[in-house]
């Protein structure tokens, strides 16, 4: 069975969907690096990924749903962790290391799956899913763990198989109805710029704090890649000219600044406005229902309000705070030091 996106057919059968999934896939279709045993970067970087995860959580099962050649699994397993691992992809399982073969299976997200576990990740898998398996894929997700490491790309459209690339509020709100939310003090940048761990909650935030975290994704996206287009001049450009992006990135870094400054001023002012509200009308010694209904409404609103301040005032400290490290990343940079003299351009941009 097939459904059309933009005039292409989307195969909706597991078995299907899962030839999709072939060695030229794995070849060309994920990135300008092959995803192949043969490539010296993929080890090493999933390796990372699984000593992050036991560092933070110390778990004893997990499951890499959507695993592909299993890099994760055995990583997991090399480091001592009991893992698991499924993909709709025959060649992928395929091609699992040996010892990795009982543990890692062929089978859709869409169907089920068998936990518990302590601990779930689904690295850029779900964009690869019709709509309303993807959506199946997260109750069974959310039924089989209480954290979930989660990433789906929200930019790349280009790539023929990415049938369900979504905004981040959209997957955000997805988790959110099988009652998770993101952590907002975990930062899970890691395994790539929009990368989100969530956790069961029983009180879910609302819309306003679901998108400031995907705005606060948005910008560490934008960071990332401007960190990168800086080394790369950086690696390639003259003294001179690396003088030249370094004096550019001082007045964009104080600019920045003075804008988080005015955020922060702002989010002050909201908070001590929220904490001096107050219930207008005295409250009777033996209030109405209808009336203990609205001051609990009032209190719950505030601890919403509340919430998403508190997040915004943590979003502006973590920009403050890489804020610090690129400044003093520049100032001991050898070339700033080579090349400007008595400190008159530093003085200069920072009116010191």
């Amino acid at each position: 069975m097939r459904t059309e996106l933009n005039g292409a057919a989307i195969p909706l059968d597991a078995e299907e969907l899962g030839k999709l999934y072939d060695e030229e896939y794995y070849r060309t279709g994920c990135g300008d690096v092959p995803y192949s045993r043969a490539e010296p970067q993929w080890t090493p970087f999933f390796g990372s990924i699984a000593e992050q995860l036991i560092r933070a959580f110390h778990p004893k099962r997990v499951l890499d749903a959507g695993c592909a050649l299993g890099f994760l699994v055995e990583s997991f397993w090399d480091r001592g962790v009991e893992a698991w691992g499924m993909d709709v992809s025959p060649y992928a399982i395929a091609h699992v290391r040996r010892d990795m073969e009982a543990y890692c299976k062929v089978a859709s997200l869409a169907e089920g799956i068998a936990g518990p576990f302590d601990l779930i990740t689904c690295i850029e898998v779900l964009e690869h899913m019709p709509e309303s398996q993807g959506l199946s894929a997260i109750g069974h997700l959310t039924n089989a763990t209480d954290i979930i490491l989660f990433s789906s790309t929200p930019y790349d459209l280009e790539e023929p198989t990415h049938f369900n690339v979504r905004p981040l509020l959209y997957w955000l709100q997805a988790f959110r109805e099988h009652g998770f939310s993101p952590d907002l003090d975990f930062d899970a940048s890691f395994v790539c710029s929009h990368a989100i761990l969530f956790r069961r909650r029983e009180q879910p935030f609302s819309d306003e704090v679901l998108r400031l975290f995907s705005n606060f994704l948005h910008k560490r996206r934008e960071i990332i890649l401007r960190d990168g287009r800086i080394g790369s001049l950086l690696a390639k450009a003259p003294d001179q000219e690396r003088l030249r992006v370094l004096e550019q990135e001082m007045a964009a870094a104080a600019e920045l600044q003075e804008k988080l400054r005015a955020e922060l001023e702002l989010a002050t002012n909201e908070i001590e406005q929220l904490a001096g509200l107050r219930i207008a009308a005295p409250v009777p010694e033996t209030p109405s229902s209808e009336l203990l209904d609205s001051i609990a409404g009032q209190v719950r609103s505030l601890g919403v309000s509340l919430k998403a301040l508190e997040y915004r005032l943590g979003s502006i400290e973590q920009q403050n705070a890489h804020l610090a490290t690129e400044l003093s990343n520049i100032l001991d940079s050898k070339i700033w030091r080579t090349l400007v003299r008595g400190g008159g351009a530093l003085q200069k941009l920072f009116r010191l």
